[in-house]
């Protein structure tokens, strides 16, 4: 990627794709305005060493500066899919609101949970909304002792200016029916914690529920003289308001499935489509976020249904951009990106990152740097890897594609071969092929090399060549001629 050029066959590669299992397509028009000011958004699609991408960014908007969330299990297992807290549809059907992935916490003294140190809204004093969904697995029995709870989310630290959680409670309704208490909680600057209590029947609290908390800071309709106004809606209905009297406490950071200090208080169910924005949602787009989850859809399902940029991150296996701080000759590893972006990163077998090789010593050597970061050479972004003639090349050490299920492969690339194309045929400059441990077979394979054909001018051209290799031993290939005016 690209090997092997001399000196005439200069190449520049950016922004390589590879996905597993994707397919391309177009789509209705997109609800832009969930796009707009979201902060964080944590899918539970999947998840890489225990962490758990915030894929906001993948989705029309910057995100927060943090990029992930740590799940945590009791017996200290980072991320393990044979445990808990993250758990799939294949193996638990009926453990996700959408997709394919959710945050599991299968007991209530198991300590699983999901925590952010970093601070997704960064100002609780203006605007912000948080959408989660929950589905609680709590014994009836448990249901009914006040000491008992169960936080769905609350912010970190020692402090809690949002909470919201279930416990116990001996109130019935008017048949007698026992009742659980949904319970939205604040913390203020004045040291009060106000909070509001909303009864649920104990045989409506073990199913899915969709979560919306927000904070309008201009609300004074409730009291004149509040800061604001904090709403609570359950499954699309508004079901309780805070008027803080004061300013919201700071905090640090957010968890899933416990309280502030993650020392008690453990979830007992799943938690889904994590959402926050700093800004206020419409009573149309948490209509819009209850109907999306009923009918198993996404944030991402919802983003994505204008446009191609949400679909594109369906089974991404791996991105590079090579862009970021790789200062020259100091870091020859380029970070697989798509797990940053919202796609799987994941792999058949090996490491997801590329090796970097410059010149002919391999590896770390100082003769030449693979990468430039002169925006002007790269096609977006500000790096690009260069094919400058002197074994300059990018290596992927493991296979992030199976080759025998459906896959697609995209690259940008930019030839140098001073305009005149190549004449010779024996001359070819590989774009990207696979290799294995022999350097024997490449199943996958593109390039550019030189030939005789013209076009119905006489003019030149060049043979761009796609190429595979089977296990009958054949080896097909495509010829496409370029003319060598429009190679470069």
């Amino acid at each position: 990627l690209p090997q092997h050029l001399n000196k005439q066959n200069r190449m520049k590669l950016t922004s390589l794709f590879l996905a597993a299992g994707l397919t391309l397509g177009l789509a209705p028009s997109t609800p832009a305005a969930l796009m707009d000011n979201l902060q964080g958004y944590y899918t539970f699609e999947s998840q890489t060493n225990g962490i758990m991408a915030n894929v906001a960014r993948a989705f029309g908007y910057a995100g927060f500066t943090g990029d992930s969330a740590t799940l945590h299990t009791p017996v200290g297992v980072v991320g393990s899919l044979l445990y808990p807290p993250w758990t799939n549809n294949a193996t638990y059907p009926s453990a996700t609101r959408a997709g394919n992935g959710a945050l599991s916490c299968l007991a209530a003294t198991a300590a699983d949970y999901a925590g952010t140190t970093d601070l997704p809204i960064w100002n609780l004093q203006s605007d912000w909304a948080i959408s989660v969904w929950f589905k609680p697995d709590i014994d009836s029995a448990d249901l009914t002792n006040t000491s008992n709870r169960y936080f769905v989310l609350e912010t970190a630290g020692t402090t809690a200016p949002i909470s919201f959680g279930l416990r116990g409670a001996t109130n019935t309704d008017i048949n007698g029916n026992g009742l659980c208490d949904f319970q939205l909680y604040s913390w203020l600057e004045d040291g009060t914690k106000p909070s509001v209590d909303y009864y649920v029947p104990t045989n409506q609290v073990d199913q899915w529920h969709h979560l919306v908390i927000m904070y309008d800071a201009e609300d004074t309709s409730l009291v004149t003289n509040a800061y604001g106004m904090m709403d609570g809606y359950l499954d699309d209905v508004l079901v309780c308001q805070i008027a803080p009297t004061d300013l919201f406490i700071e905090y640090g950071g957010f968890n899933f499935g416990t309280y502030r200090s993650a020392s008690g208080r453990w979830w007992n169910g799943q938690i889904d489509e994590a959402a926050m924005w700093e800004r206020l949602l419409t009573t149309n787009e948490i209509a819009s976020l209850y109907e999306a989850g009923n009918e198993s859809e996404s944030l991402a399902t919802l983003i994505g249904s204008g446009g191609e940029a949400a679909l594109l991150t369906n089974y991404l296996a791996a991105y590079w951009d090579f862009d970021g701080a790789y200062a020259p000759n100091t870091s020859w590893v380029v970070t697989n990106k798509a797990i940053a972006i919202g796609g799987l990163g994941t792999y058949q077998t090996g490491p997801a990152n590329l090796t970097l090789f410059g010149g002919e010593y391999g590896p770390g050597t100082i003769e030449t740097y693979p990468l430039t970061t002169n925006a002007a050479l790269a096609l977006v972004g500000n790096g690009a890897l260069i094919g400058n003639g002197s074994n300059n090349y990018a290596n992927i050490g493991g296979n992030p594609l199976d080759p025998q299920q459906d896959l697609t492969v995209s690259a940008w690339f930019n030839p140098n071969t001073g305009g005149t194309g190549y004449f010779q045929t024996s001359t070819r400059a590989f774009v990207f092929e696979t290799t294995d441990p022999t350097q024997t077979y490449a199943p996958i394979s593109f390039g550019i090399r030189g030939t005789t054909v013209t076009d119905t001018n006489g003019n030149p051209t060049c043979d761009f060549q796609w190429y595979g290799m089977f296990t009958d031993g054949t080896k097909p290939s495509c010829d496409f001629y370029v003319p060598v005016s429009q190679v470069d």
